[in-house]
């Protein structure tokens, strides 16, 4: 399949130039950061190509783009060369990286030590308050701009929330925390029409594409190449606790134990420092139980580059005759895509979003 990669400003998603690679691997998440690599060579015809310009850390992205989809858009965060070498190496991390660097506060407001904001709306609407402040709200330099996309979103469980300056809290760490009470977050790398290189925010509880694809695993000329079972139990837990606001003695906690549990105690604490209800908090340590009281179960799929799948399709595998793996139908979300230049892609499923 065809492949472009392209050399954008990291400011405005501007298409600069178009850059060969040897080598570019990738991966899209949900809910989490995803990270790619390429190498660039330097030697002829491209000796006179200004590299160092098109690949200045946090200055560029770097966008792969095969047919009609972006792949894999990411941030340059690092480079690697060795001497006398004709290669460049370059590092990237897509949004989720930039968030890890830009706090959720109102830039606005001077004394961030004092600022504090109430929020009342759904999770994806948190979300999207902590995305306008990064990217709107700081107008001096330098530029706090982000070629993002924020839309609005569906009716949801409505709560409330005060996030506080004083917990320095950055993007990335609110999502995480909006993550880890239900929200799936998936940011879609895309191209405009205007030549621009973006991202589009896709967020709510349990969110999906709502795509289904049937994949006939087994079957002859099958797209699948290869598939992995596998079962991962270290998050399990059948007692989940969570800590709300407040400090020391006064700190809110609340927790949920599973008395019918077989397994041996399994204790889970994760701390919601925004939350101050104690019935939103006693919710989400039920929650957990439910999202932490089995393993996950995930399948990696390796399929041709051209199979139309995505981060939040629904999968239906169809296995037949197969060693451990139950006949019949096994519908699972994708969670990851990942890559390289070859034609194949690999996408991991599971159960319950977030990889």
């Amino acid at each position: 399949m065809q492949h472009a990669v392209l050399a954008c400003n990291g400011i405005t998603g501007d298409i600069l130039d178009r850059i060969p690679v040897t080598e570019f691997t990738w991966d899209r998440m949900l809910s989490a950061r995803g990270d790619g690599q390429l190498t660039i060579p330097l030697a002829s015809p491209w000796r006179n190509v200004n590299f160092r310009s098109l690949t200045a850390p946090w200055a560029r992205m770097i966008a792969l783009v095969r047919g009609n989809r972006v792949e894999y858009a990411g941030y340059v965060t690092g480079r690697e060369y060795n001497l006398g070498s004709p290669l460049l190496h370059v590092q990237l991390g897509d949004l989720w990286a930039l968030l890890e660097k830009r706090l959720a506060v109102d830039h606005s407001v001077n004394g961030v030590a004092t600022w504090s904001f109430t929020i009342t709306g759904s999770l994806a609407t948190h979300a999207n308050v902590a995305l306008i402040w990064a990217r709107d709200t700081y107008t001096g330099s330098p530029s706090a701009m982000i070629p993002v996309t924020i839309p609005g979103h569906g009716a949801e469980p409505i709560v409330t929330r005060t996030y506080y300056g004083y917990h320095l809290q950055t993007v990335a760490d609110m999502f995480a925390e909006l993550v880890a009470e239900g929200l799936e977050i998936y940011l879609e790398p895309r191209m405009e029409v205007a030549g621009k290189i973006s991202w589009y925010v896709r967020a709510g509880i349990g969110w999906t594409s709502g795509l289904s694809r049937d994949i006939y695993v087994t079957a002859p000329k099958s797209p699948v190449t290869a598939l992995k079972w596998r079962e991962d139990a270290a998050r399990v837990a059948n007692n989940a606790i969570r800590v709300g606001e407040g400090s020391e003695q006064d700190m809110l906690i609340r927790s949920n134990l599973d008395p019918a549990s077989p397994l041996p105690l399994l204790e889970r604490v994760t701390a919601s420092k925004t939350v101050a209800d104690s019935v939103q908090l006693q919710a989400l340590t039920i929650q957990d139980l439910s999202t932490f009281g089995t393993a996950t179960e995930q399948f990696d799929l390796t399929v041709t580059a051209d199979t139309d799948i995505d981060v939040g399709d629904t999968a239906r595998m169809q296995i037949e005759r197969d060693w451990w793996i139950p006949d019949g139908w096994h519908p699972r979300q994708v969670v990851r895509m990942s890559g390289n230049l070859s034609n194949q892609k690999q996408a991991a499923l599971q159960s319950v979003g977030g990889a």
